[in-house]
């Protein structure tokens, strides 16, 4: 009996009576640890969404990069090409001003040296 009387006011708290909790003191406690339960629960599924919001958006943030950075390299690629077809249309339109300037010189020199 002393046990279970012990048992009693562990869950239900020491009365000065000495007598068991009623109904209604049973089932405001039970009612209190559900809620504090129910809180608990809502409280950490909170925390998972949040933190499984902020995980996806760290995974966009880091797609989002890594295509920058592969749209950069790609334009930067591009340009260096146009850079290059450049270079070779002025080094082509030099050869060709040489070219032309020393055909007009062998055709003026072969000229003046004929009878």
């Amino acid at each position: 009996a002393a046990r279970v009387r012990r048992s009693k006011e562990s869950l239900f708290g020491s009365r000065a009576g000495g007598g068991a909790p009623s109904l209604a003191d049973a089932a405001e406690l039970i009612l209190e640890q559900t809620l504090r339960k129910r809180e608990a629960a809502a409280s950490e599924a909170a925390r998972r969404v949040r933190a499984a919001r902020e995980a996806e958006e760290t995974s966009r943030a880091a797609r989002r990069l890594a295509e920058a950075e592969k749209q950069n390299a790609g334009r930067a690629s591009r340009e260096a090409a146009c850079f290059a077809k450049e270079r070779r249309r002025r080094e082509l339109y030099a050869l060709n001003t040489l070219l032309a300037a020393s055909e007009t010189v062998a055709a003026s020199g072969a000229g003046a040296g004929r009878p």
